[in-house]
């Protein structure tokens, strides 16, 4: 094996020139290219701070909108848009007033075949008893239509018979007492200086001498009874109550009182400035001139439509040594007229007789 020498001058320094120039060249770079790092860090590090601290958004949003809804989207719209209780969901509050509010659709319910048998049988039985109630009611009006036409023909035809001097009905006579008044009417004017019963004239009619009976008998009795029609025998049915008629002044010992009339009463009009062949309709035949203008008050409240424009007549009357009053209207063009507003009196069960003023 073979033994090495080493020399005692040797210094350890070999080829001193260009290697050692390199090295130096090599350790400069690195240390200006990391300070050159350190400087870039720090300037970056700063920019970042002072930029957020500034405010100024890391990520700026690009310009227009980000997404553009088609004008033909297509697909199925959604129910139930537009509602107001939606915007609650949308916008964190209700809207205010909307000017067209539209209720919710009605419930669904089920069809006939889901529905129990039960409720089956007992929404037909409603049904039938539905459709029994309609046909009675349609059958109880057809049953007043036909009592109505076949009144008004009534009247229309009594009203016929009494213009050609046929008194059909039987005269209502009412108690002839002070207070109660004779509800009768006649179909010509009497003379008004007619003569007692006996020497009645010709104009005046079996109406004219029922009232002079029946106040000549309410002076002879005191009790109460239903007076039968002259020449016929036949005791009429008792009217329905009138309100109660102020007393006849008899001798003057006691003055009339003025009657309670309704307001808007139509003006009265004395026979004297009637022209002869005036058309009139006669309401009645009464013991004094009070009751009589409270009967037409009476009767204008219940007709007050057939009553407009209409004038009251009171005319005083003799038969039988008694003094009467007839109510008559007047304020009507032709016998036509008279003969209208008749019929539709007598249909609503009230009496009344056109004549012509003589």
């Amino acid at each position: 094996m073979a033994e090495f020498e080493y020399m005692d001058d040797h210094d350890g320094r070999q080829g001193d020139g260009h290697g050692s120039r390199f090295g130096k060249w090599v350790n400069l770079s690195g240390a200006v290219v990391s300070l050159a790092l350190i400087g870039g860090l720090s300037v970056w590090g700063y920019q970042l701070l002072m930029r957020d601290v500034n405010g100024v958004p890391v990520v700026q949003a690009m310009e227009g909108a980000f997404r553009v809804a088609p004008e033909d989207p297509g697909g199925m719209q959604a129910p139930h848009q537009g509602l107001a209780v939606n915007e609650i969901a949308a916008e964190g509050e209700a809207g205010g007033p909307a000017e067209e509010v539209t209720l919710a659709p009605a419930p669904t319910g089920l069809a006939d075949e889901d529905v129990p048998a039960d409720d089956l049988q007992q929404l037909a039985a409603e049904e039938e008893e539905a459709r029994i109630a309609e046909i009675a009611a349609a059958e109880r009006e057809a049953e007043q239509r036909a009592e109505a036409e076949a009144a008004r023909q009534a009247a229309e035809a009594e009203v016929a018979n009494l213009m050609d001097g046929e008194d059909t009905s039987t005269a209502l006579v009412e108690d002839a007492e002070p207070e109660a008044g004779i509800d009768l009417s006649d179909t010509e004017v009497a003379d008004e200086d007619a003569a007692p019963e006996a020497d009645l004239p010709d104009g005046a009619l079996a109406t004219d001498m029922a009232v002079a009976q029946a106040l000549s008998s309410r002076a002879e009795s005191d009790f109460e009874e239903d007076l039968p029609v002259p020449g016929t025998g036949i005791t009429s049915p008792r009217p329905e109550p009138r309100p109660a008629r102020a007393s006849v002044a008899t001798g003057g010992d006691a003055a009339p009182q003025e009657p309670q009339v309704a307001s808007g009463t139509a003006s009265e009009v004395a026979v004297d400035e009637l022209a002869t062949g005036t058309r009139l309709v006669q309401l009645g035949a009464f013991a004094s001139d009070e009751g009589a203008r409270e009967e037409w008050a009476r009767i204008a409240s219940r007709f007050p439509d057939y009553f407009d424009g209409k004038r009251r007549v009171v005319q005083a009357a003799q038969s039988g040594g008694k003094t009467f009053y007839r109510l008559r209207a007047e304020g009507f063009t032709d016998l036509a007229d008279t003969r209208r507003f008749c019929t539709e009196l007598l249909a609503r069960q009230t009496d009344c007789i056109p004549v012509e003023l003589q």
